[in-house]
């Protein structure tokens, strides 16, 4: 099948989109430092602490899907990889996904062989699988751990 140039520019822009989707959590997550609790901005030498509310468990009392994502990519980003999976394990899955994501659609933009490589997608498609799997898989299981 031959890629068009139309085809070419919307998969440019997928890729790009997908690109700043993955990278820009990672990159606030640099800015800010948590103490398991309460998230802190720190830019331009202000300090700023971010309480967040979530609403799904002030309602319901459990932790909804991508409860401590935010404390979870900030251990991830500062390279406490254990106090990011006690926080949240999707989480940590979710943020090594964003990283392949990263490396795979930065590549993609690059270079125009590496789009026609498909073990780079059949690795997304796992990850992908992987990773919704665990959230769903551990916000199922906070139903029977009460």
């Amino acid at each position: 099948m031959k890629i068009t140039r139309t085809g070419t520019r919307l998969a440019d822009f997928t890729d790009i989109a997908f690109l700043l989707l993955c990278a820009a959590p990672i990159i606030i997550s640099a800015f800010l430092s948590t103490d398991g609790t309460t998230n802190t901005l720190h830019i331009f030498g202000f300090s700023v602490p971010i309480r967040t509310i979530c609403f799904f468990r002030f309602y319901t009392g459990y932790r909804c899907p991508v409860c401590g994502m935010t404390r979870c990519f900030t251990y991830m980003t500062h390279g406490d990889i254990a106090s990011a999976w006690n926080i949240s394990q999707s989480g940590a899955a979710v943020y090594f996904l964003c990283i392949y994501e990263i490396f795979y659609r930065f590549a993609r933009l690059i270079s125009a062989k590496f789009r026609k490589l498909k073990v780079f997608r059949i690795i997304e498609a796992v990850l992908i699988v992987i990773v919704c799997f665990s959230v769903v898989f551990m916000f199922i299981i906070q139903f029977f751990l009460h």
